[in-house]
């Protein structure tokens, strides 16, 4: 999510470490925090599921630690990729009424820039993915 939304954010051609809503702090990208709030509860939403759908096996344990062993980390990785692939309302620029999650994450941050830049007379971010 993260690389997805500070790409979005570069391409907007927004500076990423200068948040509104996260505290600015050295190399921590602010804006791409901020923006990845709007899309937190779906990607909450997936990974509580995804998880009660894992067996014991499907961990590791390292040390002290325990982490998703590798088949895993793919598989999770290509539901991920699964996720952002579905459509979902979304009035975009060109008038369609559905996009992709990976397209809002894209288009978020263009309407934020146009409202920064005083092309928009506001800026409301998508409520519900």
């Amino acid at each position: 999510m993260k690389g997805e939304v500070y790409k979005a954010v570069l391409g907007a051609h927004l500076d990423p470490y200068l948040g509104y809503l996260h505290s600015i702090q050295f190399a921590k990208p602010s804006l791409v925090c901020d923006i990845q709030e709007i899309f937190r509860a779906s990607i909450e939403e997936f990974l509580i599921k995804y998880h009660q759908n894992l067996e014991p096996e499907s961990f590791e344990q390292n040390g002290k630690r325990i982490f998703l062993k590798p088949n895993e980390k793919l598989k999770i990785i290509l539901e991920i990729n699964r996720l952002f692939k579905r459509k979902v309302p979304y009035r975009r620029r060109n008038y369609s009424k559905t996009t992709t999650i990976r397209t809002v994450i894209k288009e978020e941050p263009i309407k934020l820039a146009q409202y920064i830049r005083g092309n928009k007379a506001i800026y409301k971010p998508i409520t519900k993915v």
